[in-house]
């Protein structure tokens, strides 16, 4: 039996859409692991169901049999300028 070689990527961006499994960013879905971890220096984002539509975040994960799983996920609050 062959076993796929696994692609690590990261990605960021605002989120376009999303459910309680996975969010679309630049118009590419990515499901979120259960494992997954989040890092975040927002109260109010400290879980992946705190995130909304539009929310700009950076995360790590790999690709398994053509599909984006989310390992990881970086939300940092916006510095107003």
């Amino acid at each position: 039996a062959t076993t796929e070689a696994l692609e690590t990527f990261e990605r960021g961006g605002p989120i376009s859409s999303l459910d309680s499994s996975s969010f679309t960013v630049e118009g590419r879905k990515y499901r979120v692991r259960a494992s997954a971890t989040l890092e975040s220096n927002d109260a109010s984002r400290r879980k992946f169901s705190d995130f909304r539509k539009g929310d700009v975040i950076i995360f790590q994960g790999t690709v398994l049999n053509g599909v984006n799983y989310v390992d990881k996920i970086f939300y940092y609050t916006p510095v107003a300028s």
